[in-house]
């Protein structure tokens, strides 16, 4: 069980442990429920030679001292072991963008709107099981489940994205260093979610008595609760995770829970409007 920890104000997302305890039945209860009962929605699909684009955003400064920024892009796009350099654009110096932007508007547009599962379909299968996050590569991972809209990063979106990335870097980083320093952001935080929970829950917490999550908390690897008093309606609960999710979705299966009045992921600075340096990778058709 997951003690509940009062802090006096948020934080920001905290480090997991490496390992916690899930039960393997639970597992398969999810599974079958997310999947239905045809396997074949589960599945990944055959590697296949899908190309994909990879636009490099970085911020450089209007002036030196107004403290404003404008984007410039980087583009990249990638076959399966092979990757080719496109070019580079910056809109003050060309008016008109290259012939390749428009695969970066799109998925600019996405990102911007903080949507995820943009290119969600037939070119990757969901993946729906706990077990497998975290993954070594942490910005392969946000990034496989922000463009897919899975739960849980698809194994093979994940192993392009974080071949390609490393494949562009070590090829280009020398001549274009900028590269080595823009990482993919996502606009919400992928470890923690938070809570608010119905008044005799509120209670039973307070009492240690609390445990209508605990299946929920083993199965998507809860790591920390805190408890954060932010308003005259009682506590919210901050939920951390030793795993990487589509908080939008694991948002919604916490509130489906009966104790559960709110769920919402955590909001990180795109979300919020500002301007961020980001990959953005995006397939081509």
């Amino acid at each position: 069980m997951v003690e509940y920890h009062r802090e006096s104000k948020r934080s920001p997302k905290m480090r997991c442990p490496s390992s916690f305890l899930i039960f393997p039945a639970l597992i398969v209860i999810c599974l079958i429920l997310s999947c239905g009962s045809d396997s074949r929605n589960c599945t990944e699909p055959e590697p296949d030679h899908l190309i994909m684009g990879y636009a490099f955003k970085g911020l450089v400064p209007v002036c030196e001292a107004c403290g404003q920024v404008y984007p410039v892009y980087w583009y990249f796009e990638c076959e399966p072991g092979v990757c080719q350099y496109l070019g580079y654009w910056d809109p003050l110096q060309q008016q008109d963008p290259p012939a390749w932007f428009s695969a970066v508007a799109e998925a600019q547009q996405c990102y911007d709107g903080c949507t995820w599962g943009c290119a969600a379909g037939s070119l990757w299968a969901p993946s729906l099981d706990p077990s497998k996050t975290p993954r070594e590569n942490e910005e392969a991972e946000q990034a496989s489940i922000w463009l897919s809209g899975s739960l849980v990063a698809p194994q093979e979106l994940y192993d392009r994205i974080a071949n390609d990335l490393a494949m562009i870097r070590s090829t280009y980083s020398d001549a274009i260093p900028e590269l080595d320093r823009i990482r993919f952001l996502p606009c919400l935080q992928t470890s923690s979610i938070w809570l608010d929970l119905m008044p005799d829950a509120d209670l039973r917490v307070q009492q240690g008595q609390f445990h209508d999550l605990d299946s929920l908390n083993a199965l998507f690897k809860v790591c920390q609760i805190k408890t954060y008093n932010t308003s005259t309606c009682g506590p919210s609960y901050a939920y951390v995770f030793d795993g990487r999710y589509n908080t939008i979705q694991l948002s919604q299966i916490y509130k489906d829970a009966a104790s559960v009045l709110w769920a919402e992921p955590g909001y990180d600075a795109p979300s919020m409007g500002f301007e961020v340096a980001t990959v953005l990778p995006w397939p081509l058709e």
